[in-house]
């Protein structure tokens, strides 16, 4: 098994726009959607690492994002964001 480093999870309760501290993330999805979102990943850690960006929306990354139909997710430089607390 790898060892990965420390990282924190936030998140938002549906309609709201309050960051919450979470425990555990569950992500109910086919097959093809865990490849997708796990090719988002590496992409974003790519950029993250070439271009050191702040962040980066999957909901930018998919053309048929939809709100009703998909969770964004948002995923922090750990280097560029200060956190609270």
């Amino acid at each position: 098994m790898r060892k990965l480093a420390g990282f924190r999870a936030l998140g938002t309760a549906v309609g709201t726009d309050t960051s919450i501290a979470l425990d555990e993330i569950s992500i109910i999805g086919s097959a093809d959607t865990f490849r997708a979102l796990g090719n988002f990943l590496l992409r974003a850690s790519r950029e993250i690492q070439l271009h050191d960006i702040e962040h980066m929306h999957l909901q930018d990354a998919i053309a048929d994002f939809s709100q009703d139909n998909h969770v964004d997710i948002i995923v922090l430089n750990e280097r560029r964001i200060k956190q609270k607390g």
